[in-house]
């Protein structure tokens, strides 16, 4: 039977702990008639404007606020800083760009 988004072929999901300790999921969810992520990234490649489009569309479905958030929360003890980074740490994730 079909579900919220339709038929789903398969799906993965990463569930991880922010720095408060509070879980968020990350989640592929494949979706039947729709193309598979290696189609999706070629036809990406090949046009300019389906690239467009698709970056276009995630910025505006990507969030950090709760769905019912109408207002800016304030943190009474100020915003909580990043991790300190020992020096010399290089951040794996910058040696290679991201590829389309």
């Amino acid at each position: 039977s079909n579900g919220l988004f339709s038929r789903c072929n398969g799906y993965y999901a990463m569930v991880e702990a922010q720095g408060r300790g509070t879980l968020h999921c990350h989640m592929l969810v494949w979706l039947e008639g729709n193309p598979t992520p290696q189609e999706l990234r070629d036809r990406m490649r090949l046009n300019p404007e389906v690239q467009d489009n698709m970056f276009r569309w995630l910025e505006s479905i990507i969030s950090c606020e709760l769905p019912t958030t109408t207002e800016v929360i304030i943190e009474k003890d100020g915003p909580l800083l990043p991790p300190e980074i020992p020096a010399g740490w290089e951040n794996p994730r910058l040696h290679k760009k991201p590829e389309v």
